[in-house]
């Protein structure tokens, strides 16, 4: 038998001509005749092809070209950075190469219609050319693909060689791999002649008389973990057991699926998927990475319900490469290899780190003189003994050619082979046992699901029969053939009536054509519609359902029913219009509250903006409204507020609104007014309304209001501005009187700024202590000697004094009244001790405020005060109000006595404006009256005033009360009320109020402070 000679030469040269020169010169050298030159070219190193292949055109002209990029050659052991030529020649061996393009179209159309298949010229198109290629039975295939995208590497290289082996009837051994130098499958080439091509399949067909064997191994063990495919499409599990893929990957593996998104997940993990055959043997099938389904892309493609095992790798194994080749080189009857053709997967070395070098070596040194040629490669190709195409990865591949084998090698194969085949038997009979065990298992559990079935046929017929909700089963047309005992609840329409008819005999026209082709649109693509929908009972009645239709499929996917199940929520619609009406209108007079208001008067704004009309908006407060509840409960308050709205409704036009802010306020929207006349006049007739009394159990009682007005857009166009603009006017009328209405101006909202920046500032006086107390002296109206003073609080901010007239108000609206009024007690009762200690007997007198009178527990805070300052009760007065009084009689009484129990006086303060009752006199424990300024000021000029001040000292000296003269700043006014009665006087004409400092100067001066020397008995004015 003629020799195959083999010769082969690398070169690392830079230049790329001369790197496949040399190369092509060492290989050629060995050789004499007829060569045929396989090339592999490093691809890291971005040699320029097409001069690498001129420069081995050069040295053999004749040869026949074939060859791919790769990761790294081999050539005994791993070089790197080369490049590698091959020169194969014998007179009796041929090579047929071809380029295949467009390697990414569908190759189902290779194994439907060869003729249609151009691309692939000359082998799927020609049938001569197969049929003679499987007669000659010598034939062998080397197969190269440069895929250039994932999806070839995972899939089409694959049905690729399916292809071939159909064709080819199964007689033509297959070898070969993917020229891609990374787990991207990133841009490689292939190259037959001088034509180097992307994204193509390049085929050599070795016509030879040699021996061939074909080896792969792979070096992963199976561990216990296994798990079945439920879901899978071609080359991609989605998921394992019912759940997604990667997650169970990620699961087995110890790590996260973020983790692994993104990566070569066996090179990352190290770990990949197998399968076990009948005969126990396992086959690895590599993961690839993640898909944006959740899946996982491996190089094989599964079937569902297929087991697989998580393997391993076990570098034990490594050396299990050479033993294949061996028994490679037995199957194929070769005497002695003369060349073996190696497709080694670039996993390994990453997998196994540098111990691959061991196992190529291995190899080179079991058949010495026989080179190792190849490459490596991501996705290895290849055919077993039984036939199977194996496209994987982290496997060997390799092509043994030789002579035939010696007698004595040959009955050692063939005993090899039947022990191989007793073996394979015994374990097909193992495994038959195994799968009828299995198939009686599984008809006893078919037996028990049918029964199974059964049960739950039998509880869905009663589940239809016994059902609240309205089921109407259709065919595919729409036709009714089943409906349940509610849908006749619920429509009225018997069985008889319905079946056989279109569900359109319930339709209701609330909806348009629109609404009818969108739900059927939704049905076709999703298979499901749910929703509200109005449809009409038999009697007519026309009432709202909720609506769910899905589709019925059958095994083959195909629609055959329609199911609608739905039920009557005319009850919770009801119960939604009840909600939103509470929602927006009030629950006591049945008035729209601040929320339907405020929809309202935005809508009135909008519509405003376009023409010239102007909105105007009131803001109505009940005057005095507290009165009604403290006196006759909340009950009569409550009617009074419903009766009230219906008065102010009455006075209202169509379209305006009228609406409850909340407590006893009130909204008025007038949406479109010509003139301010026109809001004038309807305010008038609101306030004319309540002129008529209001009654509670036979008694009857006057209610007025006070009236805000804003108009827009004059004043604002926005509604909360509006309504507090509106607010602003309100209080404006109730300042002015109370029973009136007031428009908002501008000042109005100024005062409101300056109320807010004073109300700022007056917190932060309390922490700053910027308040000081000034003294205004009580004098005898005999002597001019002060026997007392009056305390009286005084603001000083940035060195200007604020009038107390100002920020009392303030403090009492805001609250902060209580700390001012505590910390004036506690400074004028010091200030009191301090004169006291140096020798000076006076009393000093303190205003409360109505709200340190009813709130505030007066008795224990002033008990907490003497003890601190040590100060003689007597010598401390309380200045209260009629008012405070009249407000609560009862209470009024209470905290007087408790005072008193003190050793605590009063004088009553502005004697004469109030209600002066005698009664309270008589009752309370007053000492002293304090004539009001008004009627001193015209005690000289007005016989009334002169003639309610002597009733008032009358009054006093027969009840036995000090008097107190307020606001005497002439020397006629003293005379008049010198001539009255002794006693004390208080006013500019003694002295201002002055700082304690100079209010201790006049002490230490002693000098009277009036324009009178002469002194009738006084000194017990203030005991």
């Amino acid at each position: 038998m003629p020799k195959l000679e083999v010769g082969y030469g690398t070169s690392q040269e830079e230049d790329s001509f001369f790197a496949g020169k040399n190369a092509a010169d060492q290989a050629f050298s060995m050789i004499h005749a007829n060569p045929i030159v396989a090339v592999i070219v490093f691809a890291s190193v971005h040699y320029d092809l097409k001069e690498v292949l001129l420069g081995i055109r050069n040295i053999v002209p004749n040869a026949l070209l074939f060859g791919s990029t790769t990761a790294g050659e081999i050539l005994n052991e791993p070089l790197h950075g080369s490049v590698v030529v091959t020169v194969l020649a014998s007179s009796y061996m041929k090579v047929s190469c071809g380029l295949g393009r467009n390697v990414s179209e569908d190759w189902q159309i290779a194994l439907d219609d060869t003729v249609n298949a151009p691309d692939i010229y000359p082998y799927f198109h020609d049938l001569n050319y197969w049929n003679e290629l499987t007669l000659k039975g010598k034939s062998v295939f080397a197969v190269l693909f440069s895929p250039g995208n994932t999806h070839h590497s995972t899939s089409q290289s694959y049905e690729i060689l399916e292809a071939i082996k159909i064709k080819s009837l199964g007689r033509l051994p297959i070898f070969g791999g993917s020229a891609a130098d990374d787990w991207r499958m990133e841009k490689n080439y292939v190259f037959w002649g001088e034509e180097a091509c992307h994204d193509s399949m390049l085929l050599a067909v070795f016509e030879t008389q040699l021996q061939f064997g074909i080896a792969m191994d792979h070096g992963f063990i199976p561990t216990i973990h296994q798990t079945m495919v439920t879901r899978a499409q071609g080359h991609e599990i989605l998921e394992f057991d019912g759940d997604p893929a990667a997650d169970v990957y990620a699961r087995l593996v110890g790590s996260s699926r973020a983790e692994l998104e993104g990566k070569h997940l066996t090179l990352t993990t190290g770990h990949t998927m197998g399968t076990s055959d009948t005969m126990g043997q396992h086959s690895i099938n590599v993961a690839s990475f993640i898909t944006p389904n959740g899946g996982i892309n491996f190089t094989q493609p599964v079937t569902p319900s297929t087991m697989m095992t998580l393997m391993k790798p076990d570098p034990r194994r490594l050396f299990s490469g050479s033993e294949a080749l061996r028994k490679a080189v037995m199957r194929g009857g070769i005497t002695a290899p003369v060349l073996s053709l190696v497709a080694y997967c670039a996993l390994r070395p990453r997998i196994f780190g540098e111990r691959y070098q061991e196992e190529i070596r291995s190899m080179s040194e079991m058949f010495e003189g026989s080179p190792l040629v190849g490459f490596c490669s991501f996705g290895e190709q290849g055919m077993t003994d039984d036939g199977t195409i194996h496209h994987n990865n982290a496997v060997i591949s390799v092509l043994v050619l030789g002579s035939d084998l010696s007698p004595n090698a040959r009955v050692a194969l063939e005993n090899e082979k039947l022990l191989d085949k007793q073996e394979r038997q015994a374990i097909a009979l193992s495994e038959t046992n195994k799968n009828l065990v299995k198939e009686i298992s599984e008809r006893k559990r078919l037996e028990e699901t049918l029964q199974t079935s059964h049960d739950k046929l039998a509880f869905a017929a009663k589940v239809f029969e016994h059902s609240i909700e309205g089921i109407v089963v259709t065919d595919i047309n729409g036709i009714i053939s089943q409906v349940n005992p509610a849908f006749t609840s619920i429509t009225g329409y018997k069985p008889e009536a319905a079946i056989g008819r279109n569900p359109k005999i319930l339709k209701s026209d609330r909806h348009s054509p629109s609404f009818y082709k969108e739900m059927w649109e939704q049905l076709g693509s999703k298979g499901q519609w749910s929703g509200e929908i109005w449809n009409r009972r038999k009697s007519g009645e026309v009432y709202p359902e909720w609506l769910t239709i899905n589709a019925v499929r059958n095994t083959q996917g195909e629609i055959t029913n329609y199911v609608s199940i739905f039920h009557d929520i005319t009850e919770l619609k009801r119960q939604q219009e009840a909600l939103e009406h509470q929602a927006q209108h009030d629950a006591l007079t049945g008035l729209p509250n601040r929320v339907l208001f405020g929809d309202r008067l935005q809508m009135a704004l909008a519509l405003r903006r376009n023409d010239s009309s102007k909105t105007a908006l009131l803001f109505l407060d009940l005057d005095n409204f507290k009165y009604i509840n403290d006196n006759f409960g909340h009950t009569a308050g409550d009617n009074l507020l419903v009766e009230l709205s219906g008065r102010l409704g009455n006075e209202l036009r169509v379209g305006d609104t009228l609406a409850r802010q909340g407590g006893d306020e009130f909204l008025v929207l007038l949406p479109e007014v010509e003139s301010i006349d026109d809001v004038s006049e309807i305010a008038v007739r609101l306030l004319d309304s309540l002129k008529a009394p209001f009654s509670y159990e036979e008694i009857e009682y006057f209610v007025t209001i006070s009236i805000g007005v804003t108009i827009a857009p004059d004043d604002g166009k926005n509604a909360e501005i509006l309504i507090k603009n509106a607010d602003m006017a309100m209080y404006r009328a109730k300042k002015l009187g109370r029973n009136n209405f007031q428009f908002f101006t501008p000042e109005l909202n100024e005062q409101a700024h300056h109320h807010i920046s004073l109300e700022s500032k007056l917190r932060k006086a309390i922490e700053l202590q910027e308040f000081e107390l000034h003294y205004q002296p009580l004098v005898s109206s005999n002597t001019g000697h002060i026997l007392g003073a009056e305390a009286l609080i005084r603001w000083r901010h940035a060195d200007v004094l604020i009038s107390p007239a100002e920020f009392i108000p303030l403090a009492e609206e805001s609250g902060l009244i209580l700390p001012l009024g505590e910390w004036v007690l506690n400074t004028a009762a010091l200030q009191a001790q301090k004169w006291h200690d140096a020798g000076y007997s006076l009393s000093v007198s303190i205003n409360i405020s109505s709200q340190q009178f009813a709130g505030q527990n007066l008795a224990k805070l002033l008990r907490d005060v003497l003890i601190t300052t040590g100060l003689k009760p007597h010598k401390l007065y309380f200045e209260i109000t009629e008012s405070m009084l009249m407000g609560n009689i009862g209470n009024a009484q209470k905290v007087l006595n408790e005072l008193r129990e003190e050793g605590c006086k009063f004088y009553l303060d502005d004697f004469g404006t109030g209600y002066s009752s005698l009664s309270y006199l008589k009752r309370l424990p007053i000492d002293g009256l304090k004539i009001d300024r008004s009627f001193i000021r015209d005690i000289g000029i007005d016989s009334d005033s002169k003639a309610i001040v002597a009733a008032i000292v009358s009054l006093a000296k027969t009840l036995n009360l000090a008097i107190v003269a307020e606001g005497v700043e002439t020397e006629e006014q003293l005379e008049i009320l010198s001539t009255m009665s002794n006693m004390l006087i208080q006013g500019y004409l003694a002295s201002p109020a002055v700082p304690a400092d100079d209010f201790e100067t006049f002490l230490q001066q002693g000098h009277s402070l009036l324009p009178i020397h002469s002194c009738r008995n006084c000194s017990d004015l203030l005991e």
